[in-house]
Protein backbone atom coordinates (compact mmCIF):
# COMPACT_ATOMS: atom_id res chain seq x y z
CA UNK A 1 0.00 0.00 0.00
CA UNK A 2 2.57 2.41 -0.97
CA UNK A 3 2.39 5.18 -3.46
CA UNK A 4 1.40 9.25 -3.65
CA UNK A 5 -2.02 10.40 -2.48
CA UNK A 6 -4.00 11.82 -5.65
CA UNK A 7 -4.97 15.86 -5.78
CA UNK A 8 -8.49 16.21 -5.66
CA UNK A 9 -8.90 18.34 -8.95
CA UNK A 10 -11.10 21.29 -7.49
CA UNK A 11 -10.33 21.78 -3.64
CA UNK A 12 -6.46 20.56 -3.76
CA UNK A 13 -6.36 17.91 -0.59
CA UNK A 14 -4.78 14.71 -1.64
CA UNK A 15 -7.95 11.97 -1.53
CA UNK A 16 -8.06 8.59 -1.23
CA UNK A 17 -7.49 6.34 -3.83
CA UNK A 18 -6.49 2.50 -4.47
CA UNK A 19 -3.47 2.63 -3.30
CA UNK A 20 -4.05 4.57 0.08
CA UNK A 21 -7.69 2.48 0.87
CA UNK A 22 -8.26 -1.47 0.32
CA UNK A 23 -11.25 -3.07 0.98
CA UNK A 24 -11.55 -6.28 1.67
CA UNK A 25 -15.12 -9.12 1.93
CA UNK A 26 -15.36 -11.17 5.24
CA UNK A 27 -17.20 -14.19 5.84
CA UNK A 28 -19.50 -12.61 2.63
CA UNK A 29 -21.14 -10.17 5.44
CA UNK A 30 -18.22 -7.91 6.95
CA UNK A 31 -16.72 -5.59 5.14
CA UNK A 32 -13.30 -4.32 6.45
CA UNK A 33 -11.75 -1.04 5.46
CA UNK A 34 -8.23 -0.73 5.83
CA UNK A 35 -7.12 3.27 5.61
CA UNK A 36 -3.78 4.44 5.33
CA UNK A 37 -3.68 7.93 7.22
CA UNK A 38 -1.31 10.68 6.19
CA UNK A 39 0.45 12.84 8.73
CA UNK A 40 -0.17 17.10 8.03
CA UNK A 41 2.62 18.86 9.07
CA UNK A 42 0.96 22.01 10.35
CA UNK A 43 3.76 25.14 10.01
CA UNK A 44 2.75 28.48 11.47
CA UNK A 45 5.05 30.56 9.74
CA UNK A 46 5.56 34.85 10.66
CA UNK A 47 7.50 36.60 7.93
CA UNK A 48 8.87 40.13 7.79
CA UNK A 49 6.69 42.73 7.30
CA UNK A 50 6.60 44.05 3.35
CA UNK A 51 7.79 40.97 1.96
CA UNK A 52 4.70 38.56 1.03
CA UNK A 53 5.15 38.76 -2.67
CA UNK A 54 8.44 37.73 -2.46
CA UNK A 55 7.69 35.36 0.15
CA UNK A 56 4.66 33.84 -1.73
CA UNK A 57 7.30 33.15 -4.71
CA UNK A 58 10.27 31.69 -2.46
CA UNK A 59 7.93 29.14 -0.14
CA UNK A 60 6.45 27.62 -3.33
CA UNK A 61 9.77 27.47 -5.31
CA UNK A 62 10.97 25.61 -2.12
CA UNK A 63 7.76 23.31 -1.60
CA UNK A 64 7.83 22.08 -5.27
CA UNK A 65 11.47 22.48 -6.20
CA UNK A 66 13.03 20.78 -2.66
CA UNK A 67 10.43 18.94 -0.68
CA UNK A 68 7.84 17.52 -3.27
CA UNK A 69 11.10 15.23 -3.80
CA UNK A 70 11.51 13.92 -0.08
CA UNK A 71 10.53 10.66 0.69
CA UNK A 72 6.81 10.32 1.81
CA UNK A 73 5.83 14.04 0.34
CA UNK A 74 1.96 13.48 -0.12
CA UNK A 75 0.88 17.11 -1.30
CA UNK A 76 0.89 21.12 0.16
CA UNK A 77 -1.56 24.23 0.96
CA UNK A 78 -0.38 27.38 1.99
CA UNK A 79 -2.19 29.89 3.09
CA UNK A 80 -1.78 33.99 4.08
CA UNK A 81 -3.89 35.92 6.78
CA UNK A 82 -5.95 38.19 5.60
CA UNK A 83 -6.20 40.26 9.23
CA UNK A 84 -2.45 39.20 9.50
CA UNK A 85 -0.58 39.31 5.89
CA UNK A 86 2.51 38.26 7.69
CA UNK A 87 1.31 35.47 8.83
CA UNK A 88 1.09 32.02 6.62
CA UNK A 89 -0.22 28.51 7.40
CA UNK A 90 1.96 25.96 5.69
CA UNK A 91 0.37 22.53 5.39
CA UNK A 92 2.19 19.31 4.19
CA UNK A 93 0.89 15.97 4.35
CA UNK A 94 3.19 13.12 4.78
CA UNK A 95 2.84 9.70 4.27
CA UNK A 96 4.48 9.22 7.85
CA UNK A 97 5.98 10.86 10.68
CA UNK A 98 8.91 9.69 10.73
CA UNK A 99 9.10 10.98 6.28
CA UNK A 100 8.92 14.57 8.03
CA UNK A 101 11.00 14.22 11.19
CA UNK A 102 14.01 11.76 10.05
CA UNK A 103 14.23 11.31 5.93
CA UNK A 104 13.60 15.16 5.22
CA UNK A 105 14.63 16.89 8.93
CA UNK A 106 17.87 14.85 8.83
CA UNK A 107 18.55 15.32 4.99
CA UNK A 108 20.81 17.90 2.96
CA UNK A 109 17.37 19.00 1.49
CA UNK A 110 16.19 20.77 4.82
CA UNK A 111 19.13 22.97 4.51
CA UNK A 112 18.68 23.86 1.37
CA UNK A 113 14.66 24.30 1.94
CA UNK A 114 15.69 26.80 4.87
CA UNK A 115 17.66 28.61 2.40
CA UNK A 116 15.07 29.94 0.03
CA UNK A 117 12.42 30.29 3.08
CA UNK A 118 14.47 31.28 6.21
CA UNK A 119 15.85 34.76 5.68
CA UNK A 120 11.98 36.00 5.50
CA UNK A 121 11.21 34.83 8.72
CA UNK A 122 10.17 36.97 11.47
CA UNK A 123 10.55 34.42 14.18
CA UNK A 124 11.19 31.12 14.13
CA UNK A 125 8.13 28.95 12.65
CA UNK A 126 6.00 26.87 15.33
CA UNK A 127 5.73 23.08 13.64
CA UNK A 128 3.30 20.55 14.76
CA UNK A 129 1.78 16.99 13.17
CA UNK A 130 -1.25 16.06 13.15
CA UNK A 131 -3.15 12.84 12.42
CA UNK A 132 -7.00 12.88 10.40
CA UNK A 133 -9.55 12.17 13.34
CA UNK A 134 -12.75 12.93 10.53
CA UNK A 135 -13.40 14.94 7.31
CA UNK A 136 -16.50 15.72 5.15
CA UNK A 137 -17.23 14.01 2.26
Amino acid sequence: MGGRGVRHSVKGYPECDEALCTGTVDSGEVLTLFVRTMILELVDIRIQPGQQAAFDEAIQRGVETVIAKAKGFEGYKVNRGIESPERYVLQIFWTTLENHTVDFRESPAFAAWRAIVGPFFAQPPVVEHFELVSKSS
